[in-house]
């Protein structure tokens, strides 16, 4: 399984600007296809989720007799954000897109997209009630749903068993028995693992770098924080409960040394780490693995446990020539029908659907058990990721500041500070 919402969230600062000025022009061609006919954005190259994506999109015509084709756009890893700024900036930019939770976010906004609510709620069939309704909150503005995503994943903690019995320390499905599952005791069990076995201890991949910068927030969820405000108007950075949250991390790299520093590389499935935070995707790699493994929810924190999750959804541009054909074809491709039909790839929305059982029909290696444990009630629980709709430029000016985060002796508060100077600017840009 796949998930492009982080990869889709690189466009958005310089896509939502193109797009905002698009918008502002009045009537215009809107999408690129013509009155009887639909474009629709996929971001994937997987073969078995095109097949599926085609199908349901040949089929729609034969519920809509105003719209006679519906064309599938596919986008590439290095492709995408030309493709899209080119299309919007033409002005023949798609009727629906698949957007993650943070383009989704710059997209809402800006005011961008249509409010799908009225078009799904007017059907009985399509059962609006079945749709969990966590999963709905990032993708809501007030009493308008802006988006419905067909992808939603809660991250866990893969861990490395083997490595858990050498340094005789209790592992977290064990500390999850005796209710003792905290981070802070998941990194006093790490720093035994790291010396045991001489390894990393733990890892989360692309926060070192940056690459990836809200990677750890399933951390900052679990202490009560996270990088800015509900409203996105306010730095959180220097908030008490983050600057705990990322002392523990500077702390396991250089106090404990179950954390690999900068540089460094801890891979979970070549044995070079003990741990490791990820999506269901990752037991793919762990075919092969030469050793016992298990995945598990995320440790609580003081704020309690607060997992997080990934999501990617379907969209409408409300600028769109065939918003209303487009809102209704989003209302097939998340009926029940098709909805299965994609569940074969992606955690999906459905109530109905949410079962360790059926998810296991696309995640053969993993047990229903920890499907349940981890995605199914993390789909009630988990909170997404921060998106910001500025992120794009507030993470290029966070990166340099962040590198004084990985050193030896970095005040960790000083440098929460300097984050907050100069992100705060960016919060509150227009």
């Amino acid at each position: 399984m796949s998930f492009k919402h982080r990869r889709l969230a690189a466009t958005v600062s310089a896509l939502a600007l193109t797009l905002a000025v698009a918008s502002c022009g009045g009537n215009t061609t809107g999408s690129g296809g013509g009155s009887d006919t639909l474009t629709f954005l996929v971001a994937t190259s997987n073969p078995g989720q095109l097949k599926i994506l085609n199908d349901i999109a040949a089929a729609y015509p034969q519920t809509n007799t105003k719209i006679k084709s519906v064309k599938v756009q596919t986008l590439g890893a290095s492709d995408e954000r030309t493709l899209l700024l080119t299309e919007l900036a033409t002005r023949t930019a798609p009727d629906v897109v698949w957007a993650g939770a943070g383009l989704a976010t710059e997209f809402m906004d800006n005011g961008l997209l249509a409010d799908l609510k009225p078009t799904l709620r007017k059907d009985s069939g399509y059962d609006f009630a079945d749709l969990e309704p966590n999963l709905l909150k990032a993708w809501s503005r007030g009493d308008k749903l802006y988006g419905i995503p067909f992808s939603s994943s809660t991250e866990g903690v893969y861990y490395n068993a083997d490595m858990f019995a050498k340094a005789g320390v209790p592992t977290p499905t064990q500390m999850i028995s005796n209710g003792t599952w905290t981070w802070e005791n998941f990194r006093a069990a790490l720093k035994t693992v790291a010396q045991k076995n001489k390894v990393s201890g733990f890892y989360i991949p692309g926060f070192d770098t940056f690459d990836n910068p809200t990677a750890a927030f399933p951390l900052w969820y679990a202490y009560g924080a996270s990088p800015w405000s509900t409203d996105g108007t306010q730095c959180g950075y220097t908030d008490p409960k983050m600057v705990a949250a990322m002392q523990l991390i500077h702390d396991m790299a250089y106090v404990d040394h179950s954390y690999p520093v900068k540089g460094q590389t801890a891979d979970f499935a070549s044995g070079s780490s003990a741990a490791t935070l990820a999506y269901i995707s990752t037991a793919g790699n762990l075919v092969d693995a030469k050793f016992k493994w298990d995945f598990v929810p995320t440790p609580a924190g003081p704020a309690g446990a607060r997992p997080g999750m990934g999501q990617s959804g379907w969209v409408v541009f409300k600028n769109s020539q065939n918003v209303d054909a487009a809102a209704d074809f989003v209302k097939f491709l998340t009926n029940k029908t098709n909805s299965a039909k994609m569940a074969a790839f992606f955690p999906p929305d459905r109530a109905s659907l949410l079962t360790g059982a059926s998810l296991k029909q696309a995640n053969p290696y993993l047990t229903e058990q920890q499907l349940d444990n981890v995605v199914v009630k993390g789909a009630t629980t988990a909170t997404v990721e921060p998106v910001q709709k500025n992120s794009n430029a507030i993470f290029a000016a966070l990166k340099p500041i962040m590198d004084g985060f990985w050193q030896p002796q970095a005040n960790v508060a000083a440098v929460m500070q300097k984050a907050c100077t100069a992100m705060q600017p960016l919060l509150t840009a227009k």
